[in-house]
This record gives C-alpha cells, sequence and structure tokens, in this order.
C-alpha cells in the first residue's frame, strides 16, 4: 500500500503482519467515523486530501481527527486552499457550460442574439420581444437560463473571470464569428450580450 508512514500504510507492510488482524480471512474492522472514512479512501487512492462540504455529513473537526487516527499528515491551510481552488474550478467550467449550452439553444431556433441581464438575484433575457417568431423560443431559453445560471456565482465570476470565459467562447464557437460583451448598463445593472452570425455555418454546406 502507497503512504507507508501512515497507519494503513504501516499496518499492510510485509514485515507488519503481526499488527493485521482480518476478520472474515480479509476483512479489517475500525470502530471509526464511517462517513469521514470516504476521505481516508480517497487520500490513498489518490494522494490528495479534500475537505468535506459544509452542507455535508462529516465536520472539518471530525475529518481531522480520523486523519490523526489513521496518521495522515494534514496541511489544514493547504488543504482549505486546495479544496476552494477545486470548487472555483468547477464553478467557472459549470458556468462555461452554461453558456455554451445557451448558444446552442440559441443556435437551434436561429437566434443570431442573445442578452442577458442580472436583476433582482435572477438572470432575465432581455431581449426584443416584438419579434414574435422567436417568442416561445425565448420562453424556452428564459427557462434554462433560470435553471442553470446560478445569480451569485454568475455575478461573481464574471466580475472576475469575464475575459477569460470570453477568450473560450470565441474559440468554441469559431465558425459563428461569436461576439461577447459584458458591463453594466444605464441602470447600473450587470448584462452580458453575445452575438454571432451563421453565414460561416451555411458556407461549409456548399
Amino acid at each position: 500500500m502507497a503512504q507507508p508512514k501512515t497507519l494503513l500504510g504501516t499496518m499492510f507492510q510485509d514485515r507488519n503482519k503481526c499488527m493485521r488482524h482480518p476478520m472474515n480471512g480479509n476483512e479489517y474492522f475500525f470502530d471509526r467515523n464511517s462517513e469521514a472514512f470516504y476521505y481516508i479512501m480517497e487520500f490513498y487512492r489518490t494522494g490528495k486530501l479534500t475537505l468535506p462540504n459544509e452542507s455535508g455529513k462529516v465536520t472539518y473537526k471530525q475529518l481531522e481527527e480520523e486523519l490523526d487516527y489513521f496518521q495522515i499528515p494534514f496541511d489544514k491551510p493547504a488543504v482549505i486552499c486546495s479544496s476552494i481552488l477545486g470548487i472555483i474550478r468547477n464553478n467557472i467550467d459549470n458556468l462555461i457550460s452554461a453558456f455554451e449550452e445557451l448558444i446552442i439553444r440559441c443556435c437551434k431556433y436561429f437566434i443570431n442574439h442573445i442578452k442577458l441581464e442580472l436583476k433582482n438575484n435572477e438572470i432575465h433575457i432581455i431581449n426584443d420581444k416584438s419579434d414574435n417568431r422567436h417568442y416561445y423560443d425565448l420562453q424556452d431559453i428564459q427557462k434554462f437560463c433560470s435553471s442553470r445560471f446560478m445569480y451569485d456565482e454568475t455575478r461573481v465570476i464574471l466580475d472576475n473571470m469575464g475575459k477569460h470565459i470570453e477568450d473560450h467562447l470565441v474559440i468554441r464557437f469559431l465558425d459563428l464569428n461569436l461576439k461577447y460583451e459584458s458591463g453594466q448598463n444605464s441602470n447600473g445593472l450587470p448584462f452580458i450580450s453575445i452575438t454571432f452570425l451563421f453565414e460561416n455555418v451555411y458556407k461549409n454546406f456548399n
């Protein structure tokens, strides 16, 4: 087993057979926190420590107690920092995925411009509703936006990583000649405007 300086790593070294007391032939029982043991096994599997979510069944304190029992070194600031960075990366990836799905839906309905406004803790489509051709299409897209874009996360990520998201979408949808714009409107509300062209797509049919 890897991690030879930990309790389990020490137990399963050949010279330490006397430390092992299997049950039913090849089972080992530890009277410890079973929920926290998931994180212990993840450490042995990946070599990295992850922290439980605040809403999870295991607290940081409980995990620390288990790490101490299993003799797993725990640099709390480093692990917390790593976990936070992982959450941030995951949130950014989710937001980018939501934008990609939004653009694909717009293409499905041949809508070449979409404008979103962050208002009253919600994401609103503020396209011109006078175009009856896309009235129901925009309703469908609004439902999608309400379910996929989380207001607080979207606002914070756009404030800090907007340029990164713009660059990704422009490259991802290069054939659409995508134009991405974000900022604040005259009322001080954040907005995102995405425009694209279908001409290059048509050229590929020739």
